[in-house]
């Protein structure tokens, strides 16, 4: 590991509690707080630019509460270091209330494709843990700070069948891929904006939230990008789905999602579980 890289790791680890790192080559991916933070709660260094990730948070609304909810609002996740690249987040018996309690697994997977290029591949998987029909919305807000500033971003929709998906570009050579797979809803405004969108403490509840499907700020300026997924699920079904981003590189699955691939390009698969 680059002592650049290392001196990170080392400051971040001491200045930020329930931080993960996941390292691939030179490149290292931090996330804080295990999903509790509604402000920046991760980082992502490559090519000795060390945060240009600010955000990768997930949120959700179950079918008999409106407000949206940060993930580990109500139930504190495991966490499993599945290899030095990827890590998994599990939420057992989660939910607002009785009538809506689910089982979640998050993966997030990182993969050096060279040095200062990088792709992070989550893939979150819910199941079902009541006797009746829950109809789920989930969010992903995706906070990139292209070559480690965050004033001179610009995002444009690139879409393809099955997926959201969005370029961004700075001031620099540097790029950035961020993809949604079999998404349904999207959002890209500025960064203050899209947080706005979301519940301001790990507690609140916020209010009812569908993404409006428009790039309201293309930049230049401090953006992000918010996904939203939307599916019911039978007692006992499960719903796997899937985002990605890249720093110089294709935003497209790591080789274990490739079970996900539907026709189409979508990555969603249902399947039943007990």
């Amino acid at each position: 590991m680059p002592a650049s890289v290392a001196a990170l790791l080392a400051c971040s680890t001491q200045a930020l509690a329930q931080t993960r790192t996941l390292n691939s080559g030179s490149t290292i991916y931090q996330q804080t707080g295990d999903f509790t933070a509604t402000t920046g709660d991760s980082r992502l260094g490559t090519g000795g630019i060390f945060d240009q990730l600010f955000a990768n948070t997930w949120y959700f609304r179950t079918g008999s509460f409106n407000g949206v909810r940060i993930f580990s609002s109500l139930v504190t996740p495991s966490y499993t270091q599945e290899a030095a690249n990827v890590g998994s987040w599990r939420w057992l018996n989660n939910g607002a209330g009785p009538t809506d309690r689910f089982d979640a697994t998050l993966r997030i997977s990182l993969n050096e494709v060279a040095p200062g290029a990088a792709q992070v591949l989550n893939e979150l998987t819910l199941t079902n843990r009541t006797a009746t029909a829950v109809t789920f919305n989930i969010f992903n807000r995706i906070d990139l700070d292209l070559s480690g500033t965050n004033t001179d971003d610009r995002i444009a929709a690139a879409q393809a069948p099955g997926v959201l998906a969005f370029r961004q570009s700075d001031a620099s050579t540097n790029f950035a891929n961020i993809a949604g797979f079999g998404a349904d809803r999207f959002a890209v405004n500025t960064s203050t904006n899209i947080r706005n969108l979301f519940p301001t403490s790990s507690l609140n509840a916020g209010t009812i939230l569908n993404l409006n499907n428009t790039v309201t700020n293309a930049g230049p300026a401090d953006l992000a990008v918010a996904l939203q997924w939307t599916f019911t699920l039978n007692p006992g079904e499960s719903f796997s789905l899937a985002s990605s981003f890249a720093i110089n590189a294709p935003a497209i699955p790591a080789p274990g999602a490739a079970g996900l691939l539907l026709a189409g390009g979508a990555l969603a698969a249902r399947r039943r579980r007990r």
